[in-house]
């Protein structure tokens, strides 16, 4: 009897072993998925609205996270790892994830590769998550990268981890179990540690002895803490999985996605659920491999921690199977129940291991082909083929491909393939009854064609440019929809959502979109402003810096890297920072010192500096908006730096180029007065007044404008005590 037969024969009366297979295959659903008998349908409703109501019920706290990825090392020759960055970037998807973990984007720290240094290990760990986890909040911290022995005592490996220094220049583990236990004060607290790598960074680092010390540290903890391995086994990589992961955070990312949800089954990932999971498919999955490897979970913690959601609840999540997808075609990109699992090439399977008994759906696409869609039912204990076989070029009708080419000739005065995004002067129409007759032409080609994905992506465009954010979404999603791999519309849709307030989902979509174009400079640079419109200064750092690795030319990402730059210098008091800020601005200004009007033109998702509104893409105020800020920035920063001249000059470019910002206003006012603190001048008096003057014509009610009702009343004290003794 096969394992699958034997499965069946536990659970299902004998009536139903004497059919036909495939009979019996239906029965088999039928009895996992419908009422029980006398259950009606209606029943079945009810306990379904009743569970989603549980779900939307269930208080789920705050939540936190630092996300720790290392795969090669400063000072570790020959330690390098494949997949901890790629590990921890997974993870940070599944926590930000409003189907997974639902954390806030800004509230997830990740620190990567040369990001992951010992002082940046440590001031995320002693300083940020203790200031700023309340006691009913969540706190998680993952680690993927070596672990060490030195003097018998643990430590992680930062990546500037020195041979030399390892006592001082590692993190001691006993200090990262001291603090979450202590003086994090979050109600709920996971941490998992991914570093039994066989390493050979000493003499003393066994995996026997990094797992060893990892439990050590973790003794009478309250939190729970789970490791990728126990005893002497090593954590394992395995390229077959997805993109390749290590095998502990592959599962503990399918559990968080929901795989775990077992009991209760209510369609929550409980801690208890998660420690099941990851240690039974891990050492499962292993053991298919011929190794031995099993997450060890300590300290005590609270079962009922909440970590990931289930989509659909869940189904027999305790039995698990496995599917081995096959694809015809090079570089096809792979989702597996709408989560993006990999690119596969023929002949290198993906495996997806994990997976709860029932029902899947697997989809495979390739940009210019019809996307090809299977339905599956995973077997508990048994792996499933899965040939994905895309078949068809991607056709458009040829009426709603002439329908379409009528609205990219409206929406583009000349036709180009540049990304609408790129800050490059690409010419529009500025007719509103063009974009009026483009959006019913490219309607129309969807009313023929509803999958024309290139269509949908040009009424949103179209729609975004009439204002018509609702429409603009929709059309996007849309485009998304019909083409998963269309990377531009996930790009445009998260920069509408950020001009409708919803940076967290912007957020998601550009992780999206990176996942599937990790070099995409325009949705780096997007994602540096998503941080940016969240407050989450380093992480809009770090984006803005990604950009211009990989084009050093994209004006947008030196703007938004120079604005965090400058928050951060506030906040620190750093004058070194308000001076690597005033580079960023001045780089920015000079790629965009452009001599003539007519490369003005730039399609931007949106300009909104909270200085004064936001304003749609593709107008010619976006070039001046832009350029604004940066006079603006660069404003601010001289002031700092103490340069009061230049700061002046500065603020008056500003105003210059954006004559109805009241806050360019302002600040040349103060600007203004600190000159004449240093000059005496009356004239530099007056400047200041008609400075603050204008600000209050503009808009009276800012904060801004009682600052400078105040400012205008001193003013006009010294002038007459000037005045008095001569001296205007």
């Amino acid at each position: 009897m096969t394992p699958y037969a034997a499965w069946l024969d536990s659970r299902i009366p004998r009536f139903y072993l004497r059919v036909p297979g495939a009979i019996q295959r239906a029965l088999f659903l039928s009895v996992i998925c419908l009422p029980a008998i006398g259950q009606s349908s209606r029943d079945l409703v009810i306990r379904e609205n009743e569970r989603k109501a549980k779900m939307e019920q269930r208080h789920v706290p705050q939540g936190y996270a630092l996300i720790i990825g290392i795969s090669e090392y400063e000072n570790l020759p020959g330690n390098d790892l494949k997949f901890p960055v790629s590990d921890a970037q997974a993870i940070y998807r599944s926590l930000i994830s409003k189907e997974a973990g639902g954390f806030p984007p800004e509230n997830v720290h990740l620190l990567l590769g040369r990001r992951a240094t010992r002082e940046n290990i440590r001031l995320e760990i002693e300083e940020w998550l203790p200031a700023i986890a309340r006691p009913e909040d969540r706190v998680v911290v993952y680690f993927a990268g070596h672990g060490y022995v030195s003097r018998g005592k643990g430590y992680l490996a930062p990546w500037d981890t020195n041979l030399e220094l390892l006592e001082s220049t590692g993190y001691p583990m006993q200090t990262l179990g001291s603090i979450l236990n202590n003086r994090v004060k979050a109600k709920w607290k996971a941490l998992f540690i991914d570093a039994c790598h066989s390493g050979k960074i000493n003499s003393e680092t066994t995996n026997e002895q990094v797992a060893g010390q990892i439990n050590s540290a973790m003794e009478g903890t309250q939190f729970l803490s789970l490791s990728a391995t126990r005893g002497q086994e090593k954590s394992y990589e395995d390229e077959q999985l997805g993109p390749g992961f290590g095998l502990f955070t592959y599962f503990v990312v399918k559990g968080i996605q929901g795989e775990a949800d077992s009991d209760p089954c209510d369609g929550w990932v409980e801690a208890g659920e998660l420690v099941d999971y990851v240690r039974r498919e891990v050492a499962r999955y292993a053991k298919s491999k011929g190794v031995t490897q099993t997450p060890q979970f300590g300290s005590d913690f609270d079962p009922a921690m909440i970590l990931g959601r289930a989509r659909n609840g869940c189904l027999l999540s305790s039995r698990t199977g496995s599917a081995e997808i096959e694809v015809n075609l090079t570089d096809t990109d792979v989702w597996v129940d709408d989560t993006l699992t990999g690119r596969v090439s023929p002949g290198k399977p993906l495996l997806v291991p994990g997976l709860t008994a029932g029902d899947h759906t697997v989809r495979g696409c390739k940009e210019g082909y019809e996307c090809d869609l299977k339905k599956v039912v995973i077997a508990p204990g048994l792996t499933l083929g899965v040939s994905v076989r895309i078949r068809y070029q991607k056709r458009t009708n040829e009426a709603a491909a002439a329908l379409a080419h009528r609205g990219e000739t409206l929406l583009y005065s000349q036709r180009s393939t540049v990304n609408p995004v790129n800050m490059l002067p690409v010419r529009r129409s500025q007719s509103k009854s063009d974009l009026v007759e483009a959006k019913g032409l490219f309607s129309r080609a969807l009313g023929i064609d509803s999958q024309y994905a290139q269509a949908a992506y040009h009424l949103g465009v179209v729609n975004q440019l009439l204002g018509d954010e609702n429409g603009s979404i929709g059309a996007y999603r849309r485009a998304i929809a019909a083409d998963p791999t269309n990377t531009p519309s996930r790009i445009h849709l998260a920069g509408v959502l950020m001009e409708t307030g919803d940076a967290d989902e912007a957020i998601r979509h550009l992780t999206a979109a990176l996942h599937l174009e990790p070099n995409n400079a325009e949705a780096h640079s997007l994602l540096a402003r998503a941080y940016l419109d969240k407050g989450a200064w380093l992480s809009c750092i770090d984006a803005a810096a990604e950009a211009i690795r990989v084009r050093p030319t994209q004006e947008t990402a030196h703007l938004w890297r120079a604005d965090c730059e400058r928050q951060l210098a506030a906040k620190e008091k750093s004058t070194e920072r308000f001076r690597s800020a005033a580079a960023s601005y001045s780089t920015f200004l000079d790629l965009t010192n452009y001599a003539t009007p007519a490369v003005q033109w730039f399609a931007y998702h949106f300009i909104g500096f909270h200085l004064g509104g936001q304003h749609h893409a593709d107008r010619k105020a976006s070039y001046e908006l832009l350029r604004a800020a940066g006079f603006l920035g660069m404003c601010i920063c001289e002031g700092k730096l103490g340069r009061e001249l230049r700061a002046k000059e500065y603020c008056h470019r500003a105003t210059q180029q954006d004559p109805a910002d009241p806050i360019a206003h302002f600040l040349l006012g103060v600007a203004g007065l600190r000159v004449f603190h240093k000059t005496g001048g009356c004239r530099d008096l007056e400047n200041s007044r008609r400075s603050f003057q204008k600000t209050l014509s503009l808009n009276s009610k800012l904060d801004e404008g009682r600052h400078a009702r105040h400012y205008i009343e001193e003013i006009e004290s010294r002038l007459s005590e000037l005045r008095r003794k001569g001296r205007c």
